[in-house]
């Protein structure tokens, strides 16, 4: 097993890696694994052995480093939503199903903003994989940890009623303690970036509150499985609703 210091220099290096654009990741992580060779043979083996993000892992990673406050605003939304279920408020559900298609839409967007401005563009289908992953950041407090430690190596999925498969979701399970540090960037680069992100318009409302991290909210009561059914169908009766409705306006 690898000691406490090793593991913590391994999630060092992957936060590192998995900030990269997606096309350097290889390249990275060889050199890295090489500059750690001085640390004994375990780590470099476990940094050579650190899987390349799918591209839908790697533009969630990419807003979990430069747009971390559009996943907090989606986690903070899916305790309210697990809050709904376990009182099975189905009129809260309704229009946090709502609330839910609102900040999914704008999210993928930020993420092909994001990925576009990294040097990869978001084809419809790596879009949707996108969505379905914020969309199970939404569903479980444990996908929530993941997606927001930027170290996703595959997208995730939700059925709404089961808990998140996180299994091999994360290149470095745990490293969410181990506190992040950005990529070094140039004053210069840091400049523009700052002045790219004042003159883009908010997809999220302003005047919300800042929202704490998922991890210092009390996670509420799990609720039954007849008590996640029925919210979930709840949760469709609302979508089938405003379906209805907009086939109307029409």
């Amino acid at each position: 097993m690898m000691a406490c210091m090793d593991a913590k220099a391994l999630a060092t290096i992957a936060f590192e890696l998995y900030a990269v654009p997606f096309d350097e990741f290889v390249t990275a992580r060889t050199a890295a694994a090489k500059t750690s060779s001085g640390s004994g043979k375990e780590l470099p083996a476990a940094v050579k052995a650190l899987p390349k993000p799918s591209v839908a892992a790697w533009a969630v990673n990419m807003m979990a480093i430069h747009e971390p406050e559009v996943l907090v605003q989606l986690a903070e939304l899916g305790q309210r939503m697990r809050a709904a279920q376990a009182s099975l408020d189905a009129a809260a559900l309704r229009e946090l199903a709502r609330e839910r298609r609102t900040l999914l839409g704008a999210a993928v967007d930020t993420a092909r903003s994001v990925a576009e401005r990294q040097g990869r563009s978001i084809s419809a289908t790596i879009a949707a994989d996108v969505e379905q992953t914020l969309r199970a950041l939404t569903a479980d407090e444990g996908a929530a940890a993941a997606v927001q430690s930027g170290l996703l190596v595959q997208a995730l999925s939700a059925d709404g009623v089961d808990t998140v498969d996180l299994d091999g979701a994360v290149a470095v399970p745990g490293a969410g303690r181990v506190r992040r540090t950005a990529p070094d960037r140039s004053a210069a680069s840091a400049q523009e970036e700052q002045m790219a992100t004042a003159e883009r318009p908010s997809r999220f409302p302003a005047d919300r509150p800042r929202l704490k991290a998922v991890r210092e909210t009390p996670r509420p009561a799990s609720p039954s499985a007849l008590g996640k059914a029925k919210a979930a169908l709840a949760e469709a009766k609302a979508a089938a609703e405003e379906s209805a409705r907009l086939t109307g306006e029409r």
